[in-house]
């Protein structure tokens, strides 16, 4: 479980490719990592993805499915 310790950082886009969804987002000062969470319809959030860098601001989501979904992350 990463603890968090920071703000959240702010996403800055979600494009559409041929693999899926790449998402992107501002880089946390303070961040060691990155948890993401999605939530598709009106379901609940739920983990996707575990980025162990602080560094990395990119992200690329290819199990989307049709409909409304959001993002979310928590820092470390």
């Amino acid at each position: 479980t990463i603890a968090t310790t920071g703000k959240a950082p702010t996403l800055t886009s979600i494009k559409k490719t041929k693999n899926g969804l790449k998402v992107t987002w501002k880089k946390s000062a303070t961040a060691g990592g990155y948890e993401v969470y999605i939530k598709e319809g009106n379901g609940k959030f739920k983990k996707i993805a575990t980025v162990k860098s602080g560094k990395t601001t990119i992200y690329q989501y290819k199990k989307i499915k049709t409909g409304k979904s959001g993002f979310y992350f928590f820092t470390d």
